[in-house]
């Protein structure tokens, strides 16, 4: 199985696995279980490494285009908040 093929797998079945323990949790009545496992999940949020996901040769060229065309232009930029209450003003 190539990289790309694992990667796409392994997020579905973190995803399935995810899915699987949010409904198992519901099911659970013991005030200390969940307490313990919110321990542990508060444990494992702070220690996970994160995951690092490829980018396709689409993106990655866009992206290269993108920073390019920033460093020729520097001061042609738009401020975000300014954007967003442009973009709210037009919907």
């Amino acid at each position: 199985m190539s990289t790309k093929h694992q990667l796409n797998f392994n997020t579905m079945n973190i995803q399935l696995q995810k899915s699987t323990l949010i409904k198992q949790i519901e099911f659970i009545n013991d005030v200390e279980l969940l307490k313990s496992i919110k321990t542990m999940v508060e444990f494992g949020l702070k220690h996970q490494i994160p995951v690092a996901y490829e980018l396709s040769d689409v993106t990655k060229k866009m992206l290269d285009e993108r920073l390019a065309d920033y460093y020729k232009n520097p001061n042609d930029v738009e401020d975000f908040d300014e954007l967003l209450d442009e973009l709210e003003r037009n919907l």
